[in-house]
């Protein structure tokens, strides 16, 4: 399989987003244990010990490769783990959308904006529904490119600071993490 191939030749976050989207969709490509029967098939190959640790990282959901890194930087900085794509509902019980990353715990939510789409009748659908998504009760914020493949430690710190006040709790700070990528 391509997943297996692509191991001697992607870093793990990249290797972990190339499985989000293979189990990811409608009509996944395969599932994580088919994944992981791939990974078993290996053994000592090349690139085995690459599959065995971006396996435990993918998930079903992510609808992207930056929606995927943005996650595993969530991770690697020590805050928890988001529901993705997973359906928001505001006070009354009417649901208002389906964001990126959410914590319904702490009724924070996080969408990932591309930047791709500049024109008004793309923003203005977006804007509404973090209105909407505050109007019911979200803390919610935008992750872009930049934070995904520059720098994403003030996206973040500005997570981590929602999430407490939602109720997270936390020993410590967020740890910066290292971001750039291509």
């Amino acid at each position: 399989m391509v997943w297996a191939q692509l191991s001697t030749l992607l870093d793990i976050d990249d290797l972990v987003a190339v499985g989000d989207s293979i189990v990811t969709g409608v009509e996944p490509l395969a599932s994580t244990v088919e994944l992981s029967a791939i990974a078993a098939l290996c053994g000592g190959r090349r690139g085995a010990l690459a599959l065995r640790e971006a396996l435990p990282l993918i998930r079903v959901g992510p609808l992207s490769r930056p929606e995927s890194l943005i996650r595993l930087q969530m991770m690697k900085a020590g805050l928890p783990e988001p529901a993705l794509n997973v359906a928001v509902n505001d006070q009354r019980g009417d649901r208002i959308g389906e964001p990126d990353f959410c914590w319904p715990e702490f009724r924070v939510l996080a969408e990932y904006d591309s930047e791709r789409f500049h024109g008004e009748s793309r923003r203005r659908p977006d804007r509404e529904r973090m209105e909407l998504y505050a109007d019911g009760g979200w803390a919610g914020l935008v992750a872009y490119a930049t934070d995904a493949f520059t720098d994403p430690n003030a996206f973040l710190q500005r997570l981590a600071r929602r999430l407490r006040t939602g109720g997270w709790q936390s020993d410590s700070e967020p740890w910066r993490i290292a971001g750039a990528r291509r």
